[in-house]
């Protein structure tokens, strides 16, 4: 028969063999960071977080002052003697004011695109009331 000490030593047995078997090949639990590891560590997350919103704003303000500086109108240099200054009437083209204002035998493509350079447009819009300078060659 078991007696009561054979019986005990049995229990302690049994419960170190189970607890090994369980917990046997677990990882270890990660080591507490102490608080002024855990300080430094939030630091650095919001400095890193600080540091990548300070990129993407001067990335996106430059960005702008770039477009900006595109977008601004400029004004073409007042008109030299010589040159025709023109008032652009509701319906008018580009292409019809540089067909009246075409010298004979050059190509209506090169007086749209002399027109558009001394005047300083990036397109053929033109607006009602506008006026445009016509170069002194194209007379």
């Amino acid at each position: 028969m078991i007696t009561e000490q054979m019986f005990g030593v049995l229990i302690m047995m049994m419960n170190s063999l189970s607890y090994r078997s369980i917990h046997n090949g677990a990882k270890k639990a990660p080591e507490r960071r102490t608080g002024e590891s855990t300080v430094v560590s939030n630091l650095r997350r919001h400095f890193v977080k600080f540091f990548a919103a300070a990129i993407v704003f001067v990335v996106l303000f430059s960005g702008m002052l770039i477009v900006q500086s595109y977008a601004s109108e400029s004004h073409p240099a007042p008109a030299a003697e010589g040159e025709r200054i023109i008032s652009v009437s509701s319906g008018d083209t580009l292409w019809e004011i540089a067909r009246r204002v075409q010298p004979q035998g050059t190509d209506l493509r090169e007086v749209v695109y002399e027109i558009k350079l001394r005047n300083g447009l990036s397109s053929s819009v033109l607006r009602s009331g506008q006026t445009l300078i016509v170069p002194e060659q194209m007379d």
